[in-house]
């Protein structure tokens, strides 16, 4: 049989544009999927690397930068830090809000803000809770802070928005239909006009502290220390709260975060990490192996769980160890930045990388 030059030729560029046409269509349908949302970050869109372990660059929208050298930075005492895709911001024990570049360590704003005990960046605003269960909107550019919203007592403990609404959890208690409710939920939009709503959640009619707050899916997600789940609508509608029972271990649950199918929380007595399903409504898995655990950290794959003076890093899905860390630190806050956890240290006054 004779086949000429010409004709593979043919046949091959024909093959390369068919094989050209599937890289771009499995390409077009990995980008076209809805980005992992990453819930340390208040940065609605920040996406996080597929394996952000694997590489040196992280992407935040259109920018992509290198995360830049070891650092360590002078920080009394820190409350929280987030990561808001190109800086870090820390809420000190000294009620400051601080912004830092983390790539050359400079100081890049300051504000004072009494009685400050969570925060959440928003662009020019800063929505900031206090110890007094007040919500305050700030703006960095005006330096001038505004009274949104006073309800019930006890300390903020988070704020959260799903881009129309601001939501911010107390630990006080309220009395409503003849009985106390723990958790006050505060709601008000996010351009800052008028309160919306308050709502007042309650796992049951005990002193269960609330301890967090995710928004997933239109609802308010409060976890209480003794493991229970209370969903209510962001919005009310008239849908009456669901309870659920995230984690039944002996000790108190301290902390939970969100990876927008599941919510996981740490139990400081057991050391646990419990992962509650949102579609099933139910407990689905447990890692286990951090007793003491006080902080939890999600970063796209694995779960950092801060417990006395190491940190340990398990696997988010099949609950491997992956490593154990002893960096000699009392944690009080930790923070990813695309590529590195970072943690706070209470006894040294420090935030820094772990190695």
């Amino acid at each position: 049989m004779n086949i000429s030059l010409k004709t593979i030729a043919a046949g091959l560029m024909l093959g390369n544009l068919l094989c050209a046409q599937i890289a771009t269509t499995i390409v077009s349908a990995t980008t076209a999927a809805t980005p992992l949302v990453f819930p340390n970050c208040t940065t609605p869109n920040f996406a996080v690397p597929s394996k952000p372990k694997d590489t040196k660059r992280f992407v935040h929208g259109d920018q992509v930068k290198d995360s830049g050298g070891r650092k360590e930075f002078a920080v009394k005492e820190t409350v929280s830090a987030v990561y808001d895709g190109a800086t870090g911001w820390m809420l000190t024990a000294g009620q400051e809000i601080l912004r830092f570049d983390l790539a050359t360590g400079k100081l890049m704003e300051s504000h004072s803000i009494p009685g400050a005990a969570a925060f959440l960046i928003d662009g020019d605003t800063i929505w900031v809770g206090t110890g007094a269960a007040q919500l305050f909107k700030y703006s960095r550019s005006l330096k001038k802070l505004t009274l949104i919203a006073s309800q019930g007592n006890g300390s903020m403990l988070r704020i959260a928005t799903d881009g129309t609404n601001v939501v911010a959890l107390s630990n006080g208690t309220a009395q409503a239909n003849g009985a106390y409710h723990s958790g006050i939920l505060t709601v008000v939009r996010a351009d800052g006009s008028a309160l919306t709503s308050l709502l007042n959640a309650s796992p049951a009619p005990h002193t269960a502290l609330a301890v967090s707050l995710v928004l997933e899916s239109g609802y308010a997600w409060v976890t209480y220390n003794d493991g229970k789940i209370v969903q209510l609508p962001v919005t009310p509608n008239g849908e009456p709260q669901q309870k659920h029972t995230g984690d039944t271990d002996a000790g108190k649950v301290v902390d939970a975060v969100s990876d927008g199918a599941s919510l996981w929380m740490v139990n400081e007595g057991s050391g646990n990490v419990t992962r509650f399903d949102f579609l099933s409504k139910m407990p689905v898995s447990k890692v286990y192996g951090a007793p003491g655990a006080k902080k939890l950290l999600f970063d796209g794959t694995s779960l950092w769980v801060a417990a006395g003076d190491r940190v340990v890093q398990f696997h988010g899905t099949d609950s491997r160890k992956l490593a154990e860390l002893a960096p000699g630190t009392k944690p009080t806050a930790m923070m990813f930045d695309g590529m590195k956890v970072w943690l706070a240290d209470r006894y040294s006054g420090t935030l820094k990388p772990l190695p």
